[in-house]
């Protein structure tokens, strides 16, 4: 059965200016890691088939490939790659499991537009202070 939730249902408790912000490096390396193939999504990012052979004939592993996808879409699109953009385009191929961990990853932001630190916990990347992520998003599971 197909999920017919919004994006503004996944979003929802997650400040727009946090989604706003552009997507850290080693956000990227995480990122790309969580997708099964990286051509199901560069179109949609704005990469054009050109830069697609490209990133192919640059060698590397599938991991490689991704991370290189992202990065190429993040120069190519300095102002605009950010948390939204991947959001909507993980939403629009039906892969609203990425939208929820995007959502669990995405800094809090200072009115500066700096990142906040963050720190592992249990194995997982999170904001160094609970007040932290509450300026962010006060989100609930789906």
């Amino acid at each position: 059965m197909a999920d017919s939730s919004t994006l503004d249902d996944f979003l929802k408790g997650v400040s727009r200016s946090c989604l706003k912000a552009k997507c850290s490096d080693e956000h990227l390396i995480m990122i790309a890691k969580w997708l099964k193939h990286w051509k199901n999504f560069s179109a949609d990012l704005g990469l054009t088939e050109a830069e697609e052979e490209e990133i192919e004939a640059g060698g590397g592993d599938l991991n490689r490939k991704k991370l290189d996808m992202l990065r190429k879409w993040k120069s190519k699109y300095v102002a605009e790659a950010n948390y939204l953009k991947l959001a909507e385009v993980f939403h629009v191929h039906g892969s609203n499991d990425l939208v929820d961990k995007l959502c669990d990853l995405i800094p809090s932001v200072e009115d500066d537009g700096k990142s906040l630190p963050y720190k592992v916990v249990g194995g997982t990347e999170r904001l160094a202070t609970s007040h932290q992520m509450s300026y962010c998003k006060q989100k609930t599971k789906h």
